[in-house]
């Protein structure tokens, strides 16, 4: 069973969503310009400096935002691995 409002809210979410993968689609993308770019530069494919800022400026804003910065931090770990699984199949 379903209600107008529930129904015009799961379809604000379904919005987000595609928002949401477009953003992760373009962020690919982008890892995988660099990623060529490292590579012809001869450079580490892992930057652990960049990696921690990274995490940092999600769990800062996670905080600001009242959200769980750990769970955060899972998801942008998960997608960092991804691209670095994505510059060593590019090597």
């Amino acid at each position: 069973m379903t209600t107008p409002k529930l129904t015009s809210l799961r379809q604000d979410i379904d919005e987000i969503d595609h928002q949401l993968m477009a953003l992760v689609a373009k962020r690919f993308q982008l890892t995988r310009q660099v990623g060529a770019e490292k590579i012809q530069a001869d450079l580490k494919l892992l930057d652990q400096s960049r990696e921690t800022d990274v995490v940092k400026k999600w769990r800062k804003f996670a905080d600001e935002n009242h959200l769980d910065s750990l769970f955060m931090e899972k998801v942008i770990r998960l997608i960092m691995q991804r691209v670095v699984e994505e510059h060593q199949a590019l090597k």
